[in-house]
């Protein structure tokens, strides 16, 4: 099956990336047989993409230029999935997504496709207590890693072995 799978754009070491989006679709393409394309609406044909892809997973990304889309793959029986994976109603103020999810229309329109979606999935129980009532097909995905990174020891404290588990959000 075709899989389009849509977030906002980011650098790809990006935390959320690796955990969210790289390591699962690699183990969908083992496990499940599944042609993943991983775009965003800077690219020319992301649109005919949204329209047409088998199925559509939507991460933590809407713009309102994707409607038109969304609406015709509910009119075609073509299964689109959300997920929310920070709270878009308490980005913390230093977030460089704060003025995308603080605008109104945008919280809109995160909320219409949570709604509107197949399956609306979370990175975790307490986004699943929050936005729940957004769609009753929904489902937690906690987040984890597949494959952990190798470890660096400072130079100066070899005994000691510091890491960040997160990302800007």
């Amino acid at each position: 099956p075709q899989m389009l799978w849509m977030e906002p754009p980011h650098v790809s070491r990006q935390g959320d990336h690796i955990y969210r989006t790289r390591q699962p679709g690699k183990a969908l393409t083992k496990v499940g047989g599944f042609n993943i394309s991983n775009e965003s609406l800077v690219h020319p044909h992301t649109l005919e993409s949204l329209r047409s892809s088998q199925l559509l997973l939507l991460c933590d990304t809407i713009d309102i230029d994707m409607l038109p889309a969304l609406q015709h793959r509910s009119a075609h029986h073509l299964p689109f999935i959300y997920e929310i994976n920070d709270s878009f109603t308490n980005v913390q103020h230093w977030n460089p997504t704060t003025t995308f999810y603080q605008n109104e229309l945008n919280q809109s329109l995160i909320q219409w496709a949570a709604h509107k979606s197949d399956l609306l999935q979370f990175s975790m129980p307490h986004l699943q207590e929050l936005y729940g009532y957004l769609n009753p097909n929904q489902v937690v995905f906690p987040n984890h890693l597949v494959e952990l990174p190798k470890t660096q020891n400072p130079a100066n404290s070899p005994d000691i072995n510091i890491g960040w588990g997160g990302s800007w959000g």
